[in-house]
């Protein structure tokens, strides 16, 4: 909770050996005292007792309902200042205070409106009408005086009141990303996930030998680059080099533009041309080289480009290169709709275009799986199939072990509910799978209509039967 305030830009104030609640009281009245009005923004009755005069509570659970002296009266049936002797009485479960045995809200609020405060209705405790209550409090008299002191809120703490520390800082985006990624909340992360706005970055493009000799330099220091040759066309064996990238650091490159058409190659050729400049290999020197799709870039018919000066021939530019979509230089077919979402949903965990279960709708609709729209007209009691990504997965404390899954298709998302026999047995099925096909009855309780599990089985889009593609 701490980190979620300091990464939000929410203010905390806190001080050894003091209850959150003293210290918000110590603030509450200091800062009435300078001339602020207060709000206490809070569902616990024990803040009532602090209201007065610039110092009000907001109860958000209240239909968001403001309470001064009056309001405080009105709901708890006593003054501000006698709140405390209420609670005194009638104890705290919350808060593990007894208080007096048989005495409840109704009865506190009725002995402290007539005899005013605690101390004078313990004085006068035998001569109170109600048996009940008149031996409750003579047997525990200690017990309520001690309910009373635990339940007062002390303004007293030492701690420094600076009004300029309770200012919204506003959210930090790095921390909010880093600790919203670490709990898996989705909607947050994507948030506060970093933009080309908001990330620092610093590329470079390097056009002069000077410029060169510094990339060579600062790469060798660092002792590991990174590389990536971009070339004019996709097929290996008739690319050319339109430029080389370099990084030494995340967020960081330079770029030498060989192949474009405003670049200037002498100037360049005789910086670069051949090792041990921006030789690959970095020879001698045991620095450490990681390449991007190396598999095209360091092809048998590219390599000679490395360790040799460029060739002579005019400079072709990005947009003359041949089409990467030609037959001429796809060795394969090209992948399917399918295909592609499968391939962008593993390398990114995101899909792309249709719902992925639009895709499979005609083979599921075949093994009687239903669209989950099609579950608000089903009968309540029928046996029923339905498939879908998975977007949610939850086991609380409260829930004696079972889980709650939402599955997502085309059409909306349908509710599961999984017993705790079925996920002991299922268990890696259901927490590891990203599609999942059900079997349960349909139930609506409260008007939330879930599938009650009785088989589940995972759903993988791999398990499409694939020709050879072009997979890049």
């Amino acid at each position: 909770m701490h980190r979620a305030c300091e990464a939000l830009g929410v203010p905390i104030l806190t001080h050894e050996r003091y209850e959150a609640d003293d210290v918000i009281g110590t603030m509450t009245e200091r800062a009435a005292s300078e001339g602020y009005r207060v709000a206490i923004v809070t569902g616990d009755k024990d803040f009532f007792q602090l209201v007065r005069d610039g110092i009000r509570v907001y109860n958000p659970r209240d239909e968001g309902t403001w309470y001064d002296a009056a309001g405080v009266k009105e709901k708890f049936g006593v003054a501000p200042e006698q709140v405390v002797d209420v609670l005194a009485l009638m104890g705290d479960t919350i808060d593990n205070i007894k208080g007096v045995p048989g005495i409840g809200e109704k009865g506190a609020r009725e002995l402290i409106a007539t005899h005013g405060t605690l101390d004078a209705l313990l004085e006068r405790a035998a001569q109170v009408p109600q048996k009940k209550y008149r031996e409750a409090l003579l047997a525990h008299e200690a017990e309520a005086r001690q309910s009373r002191e635990l339940l007062q809120i002390h303004t007293t703490v030492p701690v420094e009141f600076d009004i300029n520390a309770f200012r919204y800082r506003g959210p930090t985006r790095e921390a909010c990303y880093e600790l919203f990624s670490e709990l898996g909340f989705r909607s947050l992360v994507m948030e506060y996930a970093p933009t080309a706005d908001t990330t620092a970055t610093d590329y470079q493009l390097v056009t002069t030998l000077e410029g060169v000799q510094k990339v060579t330099d600062e790469r060798t220091a660092a002792g590991r680059f990174a590389m990536r040759v971009l070339p004019d066309a996709s097929a290996a064996v008739r690319a050319g080099i339109v430029g080389i990238a370099f990084s030494i650091a995340p967020r960081q490159a330079w770029y030498v533009p060989i192949g474009h058409v405003d670049a200037d190659p002498d100037r360049l050729r005789q910086g670069i041309g051949g090792p041990p400049k921006l030789d690959a290999k970095t020879e001698g020197v045991g620095v450490q080289q990681a390449g991007f799709d190396d598999l095209f870039d360091l092809s048998p018919d590219e390599q000679p480009l490395r360790s040799a000066p460029l060739p002579s021939a005019p400079l072709r530019s990005a947009s003359s290169a041949p089409s990467a979509s030609s037959s001429e230089f796809c060795p394969l077919k090209p992948m399917t709709e399918s295909e592609r979402l499968v391939a962008d949903y593993a390398g990114t965990g995101l899909t792309i275009g249709r719902h992925p279960m639009a895709l499979r709708r005609e083979e599921l609709a075949m093994r009687g799986v239903l669209r989950a729209i099609d579950l608000r007209g089903a009968r309540q009691g029928r046996v029923v199939r339905v498939a879908g990504m998975v977007i949610t997965r939850q086991r609380p404390g409260t829930a004696k072990g079972f889980v709650f899954l939402t599955l997502e298709d085309e059409t909306g998302v349908a509710n599961i509910i999984v017993r705790p026999d079925l996920f002991a047995r299922d268990r890696m099925v259901i927490i590891e799978e990203p599609f999942l096909v059900v079997e349960g009855v349909l139930q609506n309780q409260d008007g939330v209509t879930a599938v009650r599990a009785e088989a589940v089985q995972g759903m993988r889009g791999a398990e499409i039967d694939f020709d050879a593609h072009d997979f890049y």
